[in-house]
């Protein structure tokens, strides 16, 4: 509603609209301003032009909310960016390293020999300069060209996404899940809080559509493993409350991510024991048997066979 009155033809009209659009906030502000300072001839709404682009520029931009796990999505402010706003895969992939870095400074040579490792480092750099303007575009859509960016922090060839300002799935599983294995006390039944039970059961694998980036391996499997032991302590804590459906739900979910993990294989054996349903016990210590032998060729442990021997 303010806009056309940046254009009123009362000078002091024209001040007043642009230093209530400065007051406000909002970065929608900041096209019609810049184009106003265009033409403006009259010195003091210019300064006044001026300073409320400064105090929309240096506002706090909207949060980040990311979505590393499963497919990728990216959400800004309330409003979700869209597939074909990337323009390419590649400028999303460059937003994914950062994000994947949050909070920590990364240098130019890291960038590269993750996302260019097989390019002329000179060649590579400008190919960088270009993407990383399309996603300073897409991030600060409303801001002057050669204003900072208030997401990624610069300095020299080092850059920071910064922490503060992104929320990210993986960061919320590690914290929760690691924060209950943590505080678990052997002697006492494990506590089930329910965030953890949601993030485990929502759980994707670390950006999947790129199965082959080194830059992932590590983290990928870092949070493959955190999820596996997640699942064995949840199917663990059922079996010790007696609510032998669910250790058998979660026995199964700890296989099926780690079918090497022979300790999962006899909880499984015990909580189907338990519900009297010896078939199924002994099936289970034939898929161990099969497992190990497919992941480790090895043979069953005799704790293993010990457990089987119960149920002849």
């Amino acid at each position: 509603l303010l806009f056309p009155w940046l254009t009123h033809q009362a000078p002091q009209v024209r001040r007043r609209t642009a230093v209530l659009l400065g007051e406000i906030g909002d970065e929608a502000g900041i096209p019609p301003l810049t184009a106003v300072l265009a033409t403006e001839k009259e010195p003091a709404v210019r300064q006044a032009v001026e300073n409320g682009l400064l105090a929309l520029e240096n506002a706090p931009p909207p949060p980040l909310t990311v979505q590393l796990l499963g497919a990728f999505r990216l959400r800004r402010g309330e409003t979700w960016i869209a597939e074909d706003a990337w323009h390419r895969p590649i400028v999303q992939r460059l937003f994914q390293f950062f994000a994947l870095h949050a909070g920590q400074s990364v240098s130019k040579d890291q960038i590269l020999e993750a996302l260019w490792p097989d390019s002329d480092p000179a060649k590579a750099w400008g190919t960088f300069r270009t993407v990383y303007s399309r996603l300073r575009k897409l991030l600060e859509p409303a801001r002057r060209r050669k204003t900072a960016n208030r997401y990624i922090e610069q300095s020299g060839e080092t850059f920071r996404l910064k922490a503060d300002l992104v929320a990210l799935d993986m960061t919320k599983f590690e914290r929760v899940v690691t924060a209950v294995l943590q505080n678990h006390q052997p002697e006492s039944v494990p506590p089930l809080p329910k965030p953890l039970l949601d993030c485990l059961e929502n759980y994707a694998p670390l950006l999947p559509e790129l199965p082959y980036a080194d830059w992932l391996l590590e983290p990928r499997q870092k949070l493959a493993d955190l999820y596996i032991e997640g699942c064995f302590y949840t199917a663990q804590a059922f079996l010790a409350r007696a609510d032998l459906a669910q250790a058998v739900v979660w026995g199964r979910r700890t296989v099926a991510a780690a079918p090497w993990l022979e300790e999962a294989y006899q909880l499984l054996m015990r909580s189907y024991a338990r519900q009297g349903q010896r078939t199924l016990a002994l099936k289970m210590y034939d898929e161990a048997v099969a497992s190990l032998q497919a992941e480790l060729n090895l043979p069953p442990s005799a704790q293993t066979e010990q457990v089987a021997a119960r149920w002849p």
